[in-house]
């Protein structure tokens, strides 16, 4: 999570065939002793590790790295375990000692992702579960997205390259702030939204490693956005997740009067929230308000969560907001007469207990979807005998069906100008 403390480490990933390992860019000290403390079972790490990174070695047996107490193991047990079922992944977790406040993320082998925790992060953090959560939310999260194979792409490319050192260096500084803010961004989403911790936990730690390093802004050849960045954005989603829990409460009671209050107040702070828009189409809903207002507020949440500039679309994909907007938004089109389009938008709703309240809604039993994810020009809507409607992108299944016609280009998810304040 730190950076290193030599700017060119960043160009030093160590490869063995197919093998990515641990990332020199996060490397600890030559010889820092780790020992496993969760994961799948390593019977000799020992080995394991001298294959994969020559900066960490295997802890003598019966030691603990750091001299971390018993209660502190627990806590990055227990953090472990909640980010893990809520990443659905399950690396091997290391605690290591290399007098550094760090964690890092890489591969032991090919199909076996490791986390490693440094013990005087862990001992700094004071233990606090919901912040060791959301350092983890951050490395499990470089996993998820691929990060270090899209590192060591990166640097092949820069190898073969004409380029200086300098530039080289500069292309790939840019390149891993730009991977450190998405896990950033999708660490939070698995600490808060998914694990359910507190949603201040990344903020605050954020914070303590800033007053810690004493600097502020990143500079050119740094690997990491600056500390105050960083506190900047995790600000930002906390703050935002909070106006998430009161929305959810004011649902819970039907007090619109306070929800429509509130969303106003929320969507001026953070325009860019899908939460946002998606609780202020609710609050339409139920003043009795219908037609394109109501369904600019859904669309604009959907695009929220698909391209959020300020909030990121990654720390906002998972929040239990997302297939609800969907639903509300297929539905929405269904009423005003999109029918395709519709059908189109209910592809995206991920429950297939909110899938089917749509066909409820709307067609009922009489449609089917089928085909693989469709192109923008080859989808093919035929009608039975029967009346029943058919959408696939496999013109024979049509052809079979005597009335079949090609749709126009698939439909996108702005259609509309961006949704302002005035409801119509």
């Amino acid at each position: 999570m730190t950076r290193p403390a030599a700017p060119l480490r960043a160009l030093r990933h160590l490869l063995a065939g197919a093998v990515l390992t641990l990332t020199a860019s996060y490397a600890t000290a030559a010889g820092s002793p780790c020992m496993q403390v969760a994961g799948p079972p390593i019977p000799d790490l020992r080995s394991a590790l001298v294959g994969a990174q020559r900066g960490i070695v295997a802890a003598e047996p019966g030691s603990v790295p750091g001299k971390v107490s018993p209660a502190g193991i627990q806590t990055l047990r227990t953090a472990y375990a909640r980010i893990s079922q809520a990443a659905k992944l399950s690396p091997v977790l290391l605690l290591c000692d290399s007098k550094q406040l760090n964690a890092f993320a890489g591969y032991l082998r090919a199909d076996l992702p490791a986390v490693a925790f440094e013990a005087q992060l862990l001992t700094f953090l004071q233990d606090n579960e919901g912040e060791v959560a959301s350092v983890l939310g951050h490395e499990f999260a470089h996993i998820l997205l691929g990060h270090a194979l899209q590192r060591a792409r990166a640097e092949a490319i820069l190898s073969r390259s004409d380029a200086s050192p300098e530039q080289k260096q500069l292309a790939f500084s840019r390149f891993s702030r730009e991977k450190e803010s998405r896990a950033d961004e999708k660490g939070f989403s698995l600490a808060v939204s998914l694990a359910g911790y507190p949603a201040d936990s990344q903020q605050n730690a954020v914070g303590k490693l800033l007053r810690e390093s004493g600097t502020t802004h990143a500079t050119y050849l740094d690997s990491h956005p600056g500390w105050l960045e960083r506190k900047n954005k995790a600000t930002h989603l906390s703050s935002n997740q909070h106006y998430i829990a009161q929305a959810r409460q004011l649902g819970r009671t039907q007090n619109m009067r306070a929800l429509g209050e509130l969303t106003q107040t929320w969507l001026q702070a953070f325009p860019d929230s899908g939460a946002g828009w998606y609780y202020r189409g609710i609050y339409l809903i139920r003043q009795n308000k219908n037609g394109s207002g109501v369904t600019k507020a859904f669309e604009t949440a959907v695009n929220n969560y698909l391209g959020s500039t300020d909030l990121g679309a990654l720390a906002q994909e998972d929040e239990a907001e997302v297939d609800y907007a969907w639903l509300q938004l297929c539905s929405a089109l269904f009423a005003e007469g999109y029918r395709e389009e519709s059908l189109n938008c209910h592809g995206r709703i991920r429950s297939a207990a909110l899938r089917e309240d749509f066909a409820r809604r709307t067609f009922d039993s009489h449609v089917i979807v089928a085909g693989d994810r469709q192109n923008r020009s080859d989808i093919w809507l035929a009608r039975s005998a029967s009346g029943s409607k058919l959408i696939t992108n496999d013109e024979s299944i049509a052809a079979s069906n005597k009335q079949y016609a090609k749709l126009p280009p698939t439909w996108t998810a702005m259609r509309f100008p961006a949704a302002n304040m005035q409801d119509k």
